[in-house]
């Protein structure tokens, strides 16, 4: 893979949730706001949140015995949500900063 075809992303990005932003880059479709960007990232989560109660569905009544992928769809639905938490602090927290500035 050539390093110079890919387009730049910002590091907070890349390092944060790499499959969307493959989607988008491989589809042509970038995000023009941070809000689009935020609103990408709260879809995934929710897509996450709701495969884990799939999963967690299957396995209790029975359809499917492989306690691996509840676990792993658990744990990627809390890592999603413990994102966008914190990224509400954050934003919080800058929002706060920004509003104690004299200007």
């Amino acid at each position: 893979m050539n390093i110079q075809s890919i387009p730049h992303v910002a590091p907070a990005t890349s390092i944060v949730a790499p499959s969307s932003l493959d989607s988008e880059i491989g589809t042509g479709k970038n995000p023009s706001t941070f809000a689009d960007v935020m609103a990408g990232f709260v879809q995934e989560a929710n897509a996450d949140l709701n495969s884990a109660d799939a999963t967690i569905a299957d396995f209790e009544s029975g359809k499917t015995n492989d306690l691996n992928s509840v676990v792993m769809a658990t744990a990627k639905a809390d890592l999603s949500f413990r994102f966008l938490l914190e990224m509400r602090n954050r934003l919080t927290e800058s929002y706060q900063e920004l509003s104690r500035m004299q200007f």
